[in-house]
């Protein structure tokens, strides 16, 4: 009997523990936010171009169609981007079979980086028109060129471009370094702007963005300028300037990038890569390393070509020196293919797939597959990284690894209902 009575006892406290424990347990529910500021950037029907942006609020997005606002939304597309170009043809993101007049739909939702799904945009309605956008009459204007940022005094960096055209005026950004987040700072109707109430011997960096009643152009390549020392007649305050990294080499390279290394550099927070196509030619600016890092990989390069490279360190005075320049001459492209097979082990359990390239996920070709069919995607670039992602029809997310062809190559991926293998 005392034996029972203690059991009693200890099986009331386990159960409380376990009461509280499920209480105090339940997960905490991911909040995943809604893109906001859907619109039109390009819409051109002679073209059969359709370009649409929103504001950017995530790493991936998922994009939809219709031919109503309430029903028959179709032809998910997957961008990691806050933009996706629809074309007819295949230099788009995604396919649209353009006609005139018509009306469409488009609404977006947000990826997180644990796959969960934000709720949908709300739907932004497009007439497909000649060369019109949102307010009619036209496209927005191109990304502004030719961007150059020089220091004026302590204080102020004087930004300057090519005019554009068609263009009402300009956004000016800028951000505390090569790679982070650019806020705008001022607008301009010339091709001009002075930044003002800067700190002393800092670098700055600044992107041009052009805009007029039909939306606002991507923004340009960024620029940098530091400004000048405080005081006078004191010596320069701060940091030296930076002398020429040594050892850069070519360690790597296929048919569209290069692997570039050297050796680390006193006095160096990170290094800007500069590439030309003449060894004695105007070197541009590639990017820049993040964290000190001394590699760097150069994408979007053509086949068949030979490029040469210089790095520079950078500090708080801006970059260095360059180094002494490597070549470098990119593999020739040849094409392969991708066989998608849909085995999912659900019935009725479609999935639309699309290649893309891994760099950019630019989406080179897209598909539904039914269940236990297949598809071929032909004429696939070898030397190029690309990844598949497939989405099933509940808004499962799914993507294999990334792969690379070689000429004549086919590679096998399969959709098992769960996972995109290999």
């Amino acid at each position: 009997m005392k034996i029972l009575k203690h059991l009693t006892k200890f099986c009331l406290v386990i159960s409380v523990v376990l009461l509280v424990f499920s209480c105090d347990s339940e997960p905490e529910k991911e909040t995943v936010p809604v893109p906001t500021g859907i619109r039109v950037s390009t819409n051109s029907f002679s073209t059969k171009t359709l370009r649409i942006t929103w504001n950017d609020v995530s790493d991936r997005y998922v994009v939809e169609e219709s031919d109503s606002n309430n029903y028959g939304w179709n032809s998910p597309a997957q961008v990691n981007r806050n933009n996706i170009t629809y074309s007819d043809g295949s230099s788009g993101d995604s396919y649209y079979s353009f006609r005139r007049n018509s009306t469409v739909y488009f609404r977006v939702r947000s990826v997180s980086s644990k796959g969960n799904l934000s709720d949908w945009s709300n739907p932004l309605a497009v007439t497909i028109t000649d060369g019109s956008s949102e307010g009619g009459g036209g496209t927005a204007p191109s990304a502004p060129t030719g961007v150059t940022a020089t220091a004026t005094s302590s204080s102020s960096i004087s930004i300057s471009w090519n005019t554009v055209t068609e263009t009402t005026g300009y956004y000016i950004y800028r951000s505390s370094s090569a790679s982070g987040t650019y806020s705008q700072v001022g607008t301009s109707t010339s091709s001009t702007y002075s930044n003002t109430g800067l700190s002393a011997n800092t670098i700055y960096y600044y992107k041009v963005a052009a805009y007029n009643s039909n939306g606002t152009s991507s923004q340009s390549s960024y620029v940098s300028a530091t400004t000048q020392a405080s005081g006078g007649g004191g010596g320069m305050v701060g940091e030296a300037p930076l002398t020429a990294p040594s050892g850069l080499k070519v360690t790597s390279q296929t048919s569209s990038s290069v692997v570039l290394s050297w050796n680390a550099l006193n006095g160096a927070s990170n290094y800007e890569i500069f590439s030309s196509t003449s060894s004695s030619g105007t070197y541009s600016s590639r990017g820049f390393t993040s964290g000190g890092a001394t590699t760097f990989t150069v994408t979007g390069l053509s086949s068949s070509t030979t490029y040469y490279f210089k790095v520079a360190g950078v500090n708080t005075k801006g970059s260095g020196d360059k180094s002494v320049a490597v070549s470098a001459t990119t593999s020739g492209s040849g094409t392969g293919s991708v066989r998608v097979v849909n085995s999912s082990k659900y019935a009725n359990d479609p999935i639309l797939v699309q290649l893309s390239r891994n760099s950019d996920d630019f989406i080179i070709g897209e598909r539904t597959i039914n269940n236990n069919s297949e598809y071929t995607f032909t004429n696939v670039p070898s030397g190029v990284q690309f990844k598949v992602w497939g989405i099933d029809n509940l808004g499962g997310i799914y993507s294999s690894t990334a792969f690379t062809l070689t000429s004549g190559q086919t590679r096998v991926i399969t959709f098992n209902g769960d996972s995109l293998s290999p």
